[in-house]
Order: C-alpha cells, then structure tokens, then sequence
C-alpha cells in the first residue's frame, strides 16, 4: 500500500468507547451538521422512504452510524466499509444482536441517537433494525475501493484521521471520488483543525489539522469534482469533544464528473 492506514496501531482502536465517549448524546454541532446534510439532501430531490439509489457506501464507518441510519432512508443496500478487524467486529455486534453486555449496550446508544435522527427527519422508524437489514459490513481498504462502484459515497471524520499527512488525506479523497459513478454523489465530513485524538485507555491516534479553507482547495481542485458545496459547524463547548486543536466540523457534499467524456 503506497499510504500510510496501517501505520497506526488500529488494533488498539478501542470502538465501544470512542462511541461512548461521541454519540452517547448528539453534541450541538453535529445536531447542526446533520440538519444542513438532511436539507441538502431534500433539495437534490430525495425523499425519505423511497429507495432512490441503489447502492451505498459509508467508508471508515467504524463506530458512527449515524450516516447509515440517514441513508437507509434513500438507499436499497449499504456497505459499510471499515478498515479494521476489531471495526468490523464492533459493527457485527451492534448490527447482529450480539447478546454479551457491551453490544446490547451499544445497541441501545444508537436506537436512541436514532429517536433523535428521526426527530431531526420527522420520521417514526427504528433506523437501527433498517440498517440492519439493508447494510453489508465490508473489511475494506479506503485507498483500494472499487471504481465506479456506488450511486453515493459517504466518508465521516474517517479521512483526516488517517495520518497526519496531508498527501495521504488528499489520496483518500482522490480514492472515494473514484468509488462513485459519474453523476453520483459524495458526501465526507472533517473534524477541523484536530491534532490527534484517544480511542481508549493510553491510545493516541493521528489527524491532519485541516481549515475549511484546506477542503474548499482540495475540492476545487480535483478534476472529478462537479458542484460542491462545504459548510462548518462550530465547536463552542470544547469539554464536548476534547481534542487538542480541535475547533468544530464541516461537511463537503457534491457530485462527481465523467472525466472521461471531457
């Protein structure tokens, strides 16, 4: 592999507690993120409950499943893509109804976040048990994703999160964009300027301190980038999401071209 995934120890990638410690409670900014995401969405066309595209991804889903909760509502299938063997486990656990402790616990953290996307939707579902029948837990590489592949593509917090090398976020950028077929769309979301963050007891893992201003070049200037459009979300409660550097999110949603019939 030509970047740098596995040159952190994602085996110590501690996935019930990074889900803990961030989706216990919809903090205000990603409340924020998520109403702007299902707006744009409304305006593209899509209405919840028709199955308009048939094949979905969420690439590095590892333990957020939100995204897959909002697109059960617009897709027939999902995979879920994840790097890691302790991912994809962790997944499995929560979408199979594992019964040990820790599953049922998870389980019932992402009914309720949820209740909560289903407010924010105005739906009356259990989007847990949905993206348990429609999602396809995949052990997958981000830099090795088939081409053409998926009528929507999602990455959230996953790119930046990486490495700390702004090159290898580029590359995974470059990758997803690849993965979706020409006039599909793609959706990522960026913590803003993190330095790093824990995933467990005496973990650190590595990020790249992106600005809006760093995603609004990069988009901008890949060629198979159509419309886009990028909105932050600021961070005003630091104790919310401790993260040395760390100052809110932003959400990139566009579509991509045929490069090859320009």
């Amino acid at each position: 592999m030509n970047n740098t995934q596995n040159s952190s120890d994602w085996n110590a990638f501690d996935f019930h507690h990074y889900a803990n410690q961030w989706y216990s409670s919809m903090i205000p900014e990603d409340r924020e993120m998520i109403v702007f995401l299902v707006n744009e969405l409304k305006s593209r066309g899509f209405k919840f409950g028709y199955e308009s595209l048939d094949l979905v991804a969420d690439v590095g889903t590892g333990p957020n499943l939100f995204p897959a909760m909002i697109f059960s509502q617009i897709a027939k299938k999902i995979h879920l893509i994840e790097y890691t063997q302790n991912g994809v486990k962790y997944l499995q656990e929560v979408l199979n109804n594992f019964k040990d402790k820790r599953s049922i616990h998870q389980r019932e953290l992402w009914k309720k976040y949820g209740q909560k996307l289903c407010e924010i939707m105005s739906l009356d579902k259990d989007l847990l048990s949905i993206v348990s029948k429609k999602a396809q837990v995949v052990e997958g590489d981000i830099f090795k994703l088939e081409e053409n592949a998926y009528d929507l593509v999602s990455s959230f917090f996953a790119t930046e999160s990486i490495s700390d090398n702004t090159k290898t976020f580029v590359n995974s950028i470059e990758s997803l964009l690849r993965s979706v077929k020409p006039g599909g769309i793609f959706i990522t979301a960026h913590m803003l300027e993190s330095e790093g963050y824990p995933a467990g007891l005496g973990t650190f893992f590595p990020s790249v301190p992106l600005k809006k201003s760093d995603l609004e070049k990069i988009f901008r200037s890949s060629l198979r980038v159509g419309d886009f459009k990028i909105k932050s979300f600021e961070n005003t409660d630091i104790t919310t999401r401790p993260r040395a550097g760390y100052e809110g999110t932003a959400l990139v949603i566009g579509t991509v071209k045929n490069i090859n019939s320009e």
